[in-house]
């Protein structure tokens, strides 16, 4: 093994055990990511009355989950759709009622799981650990919208923010202290997904046009931006998912090998001065790589022409032309592929001479 490849191994193994010994907060129900969700609901929390040093909440996952942090010691209790008990934070880690019926409605974003029979809201908490961390997050169907895909008010054609619920809230207690946490749900028009589309076909169109035009390593240069740009959008998604430190490492699962790949070909390239077929292969494999591998738990680049709030930590619009730009490289990459393979020399066999004896 050469020195070079020792030295790789090691940061990738370093990186593994940091990611490893990240703590993450406790998901209620198994702790399960869903994924990074696009949407056009803007949930906002507005106050906490009365205020609690130690107690934090916050919206995450584009408004689909609340996330409390308790960092006092005291002993906070969520309170359920019926003012039950339903979940509990304190020192001794976080609890969830399994008597409450939110532990089953609130066990995916829709609520349509079923409530079983011996969940009883006036019955005595009977308490299942969920960790032993002070933090928690869940959905709560009280901070964002339940009712399809467009409320009432954002009827076709509206082009402003609409107020769906001006006053949502969120009942806790804190050391047997009522507190309440209340916000605004609003809808936000999304962006118009035609013009980023049309700007799609023509950033491909071009890209195409300097495809034919340009010289040989424009191919694998270009194919390089691919994976760039992809590693842009998934950073923003990673940097904002639910999932584990680990699972947002393997986010990125092939970019270095693409970038490997890319970098050794037009290295071969050069060394050989071989024509466009190099480039054909990398990008077949980009395109591969962009065609989705593990992309369950990732957003639909689409998606970001059609919602107004993307779960990412990146601006929307850098998101948005990103996403743009890859795809239209990649587009236009495809096509290329197809034009050279058209190009390839077919090879017919030689006809077989019989020789009479």
């Amino acid at each position: 093994m050469t020195p070079r490849l020792r030295r790789g191994l090691a940061a990738l193994i370093a990186l593994v055990g940091i990611a490893f010994a990240t703590a993450e907060p406790a998901g209620a129900h198994g702790g399960g990511s869903e994924g990074p969700t696009a949407t056009n609901f803007r949930t906002t929390i507005t106050s906490i009355v009365p205020p609690v040093d130690g107690v934090t909440v916050r919206v995450i996952d584009a408004g689909s989950r609340l996330e409390l942090n308790v960092s006092n010691g005291a002993e906070v209790i969520v309170l359920g759709y019926q003012d039950e008990p339903y979940l509990r934070v304190g020192s001794d880690g976080v609890f969830q009622n399994i008597r409450s019926p939110a532990t089953y409605l609130n066990a995916s974003r829709d609520g349509g799981d079923a409530v079983p029979p011996s969940a009883d809201p006036a019955a005595a908490p009977e308490w299942q650990r969920v960790s032993g961390g002070t933090s928690v997050r869940w959905h709560d169907h009280r901070a964002h919208w339940m009712g399809g895909e467009r409320p009432p008010m954002a009827a076709d054609g509206v082009d402003s923010a609409q107020i769906v619920n001006p006053a949502w809230s969120v009942p806790l207690r804190v050391n047997e202290e009522p507190v309440a946490v209340s916000g605004q749900l609003a809808w936000v028009p999304p962006p118009n997904t035609a013009w980023w589309l049309a700007a799609t076909l023509v950033a491909a169109a071009a890209s195409l046009l300097a495809l034919l035009l340009g010289g040989r390593f424009l191919p694998l240069a270009l194919a390089g931006s691919v994976v760039v740009l992809d590693a842009v959008v998934t950073f923003g998604e990673a940097a904002a998912s639910l999932d584990t430190a680990i699972n947002r490492l393997l986010f990125f699962g092939w970019t270095p090998f693409a970038l490997l790949g890319i970098s050794r070909m037009a290295l071969a390239a050069r060394r050989r001065k071989s024509g466009p077929l190099p480039a054909a292969l990398i990008t077949g494999f980009v395109l591969a790589m962009m065609s989705g591998f593990d992309r369950e738990n990732r957003a639909d680049r689409l998606g970001s022409w059609s919602n107004s709030q993307l779960s990412t930590v990146l601006p929307p619009t850098l998101t948005r032309c990103a996403a743009l730009a890859g795809m239209a490289v990649a587009g236009a990459l495809g096509v290329k592929f197809a034009i050279d393979l058209r190009r390839q020399p077919r090879i017919h066999p030689a006809p077989s001479t019989v020789v009479p004896v």
